[in-house]
């Protein structure tokens, strides 16, 4: 039987379903030195790939690789993205979706960036970025060309691990003459830089810098994400002269891009961290900006006005936008059962039933307390749902002992 014969004979049996009797074939016709071309792996592979029948399909592409066929990317982009988002765990899913690659590249395959693309995105959502810059960096070896698509992708996974590697990958897509940046690869290399040296707490700014260099770069223009990467570091800190270095370089004229709600969300949570300047009227000013607009507050922007102002002034402003009684706001706790931050209630065991113990904010005065306080450590109020029969003698909290009121 010649070789045209049992191409046709695996073709056939693909695309008639029946794939545990293609591959029984193409094992006999191996053995007696015959081996399929790439079009017959092909089909088999995708007919594989549409009955969703992966087994077979990855069975068929390692005999491809090992009778040194030069694969074409339909052969392997789906195995590879299936193996790199399936049900299994998150080691499994990203050493599989590794393995194929090496395997192609090991074999002389120049592998298509989709394929490679699909293993990075997956290792993003992983939190894996050590993992997505050691495969950038393997893909070197082999000469294959990354796209910007695969740059951004990596930063993406750098910054959400967040791990070194994002500030590298960025000045590499830079200097990479084969590649024109995108505002995503740019997005994404800013946020890997903020994150990384927020949990280090490095002198440097790189964020800064690569920020800047996307400023002067005439390729790419910023938008309303360039805004939130930049701003993630100052939260913590608290540094509105920086935000607002940011806020004039983004939102004018030349750029022709305007604050959304979450930008006006980010500048309310800076100045609440701010502890260096008044915070009073600036916060008043961005929230009336914001509704002068048109726009509308979303529930976050209420509670950071809440926690700074009140809740007497904030509804007095939502009152005279119009927007009381339409946006969900946090009340006052009314319910002893329910935290002040308007989270979950507390859920109380069954009788005879030991459930886990959940830490608890005190209704009395809002106090976070640890599960194993079973008295506010504030005001000394007793935790909701408790037999306080069970405790005759009260723990006082500090500012009881002071011979302060309770709730005060």
């Amino acid at each position: 039987v010649g070789h045209d014969i049992w191409s046709l004979l695996l073709e056939g049996l693909s695309r008639d379903k029946q794939l545990q009797r293609a591959k029984r074939y193409a094992y006999q016709m191996r053995k007696l030195g015959h081996k399929p071309d790439a079009y017959t792996y092909e089909v088999c592979i995708t007919n594989a790939v549409a009955e969703k029948a992966w087994g077979d399909a990855e069975e068929f592409l390692t005999m491809c690789v090992k009778d040194r066929v030069r694969a074409t990317p339909e052969c392997y982009i789906e195995v590879v993205r299936h193996a790199a988002f399936s049900d299994d765990s998150a080691d499994n899913r990203v050493k599989k979706a590794q393995y194929f690659l090496h395997m192609l590249l090991n074999n002389g395959v120049y592998v298509d960036t989709r394929a490679i693309n699909h293993a990075l995105d997956a290792m993003g959502q992983l939190h894996m970025g050590p993992t997505a810059r050691h495969l950038l960096e393997y893909l070197r070896r082999f000469d294959v060309q990354p796209d910007v698509t695969t740059y951004a992708l990596t930063m993406k996974a750098c910054a959400m691990t967040p791990s070194w590697g994002g500030e590298e990958t960025l000045n590499e897509m830079l200097e990479d003459p084969y590649v024109r940046p995108t505002i995503t690869a740019y997005n994404n290399g800013i946020d890997a830089c903020g994150r990384f040296q927020y949990q280090i707490e490095c002198n440097r700014d790189a964020s800064r810098e690569a920020f800047f260099k996307l400023m002067n770069d005439t390729r790419v223009r910023p938008n309303l994400r360039t805004f939130m990467v930049i701003t993630w570091p100052l939260v913590r800190l608290g540094w509105t002269h920086r935000m607002e270095e940011y806020r004039d370089l983004l939102f004018n004229e030349e750029t022709g891009l305007k604050p959304d709600v979450n930008c006006y969300n980010r500048m309310l949570k800076i100045w609440h961290n701010d502890v260096r300047r008044p915070r009073h009227k600036p916060m008043v000013k961005i929230f009336r900006e914001l509704c002068e607009r048109g726009l509308r507050p979303s529930p976050e922007t209420v509670k950071i006005i809440e926690g700074e102002l009140g809740w007497q002034a904030r509804d007095k402003l939502l009152e005279e936008y119009g927007w009381k009684g339409k946006v969900s706001s946090v009340r006052p706790a009314s319910d002893g059962n329910k935290p002040r931050a308007g989270g979950v209630e507390f859920q109380v065991a069954r009788a005879g039933k030991i459930g886990k113990e959940e830490s608890y904010y005190c209704p009395g005065c809002g106090e976070y307390n640890e599960h194993f306080y079973q008295f506010c450590k504030h005001c000394g109020q007793p935790k909701p749902g408790i037999n306080i029969q069970k405790y005759p003698k009260r723990e006082p909290g500090p500012r009881a002992a002071r011979g302060l009121t309770e709730g005060g």
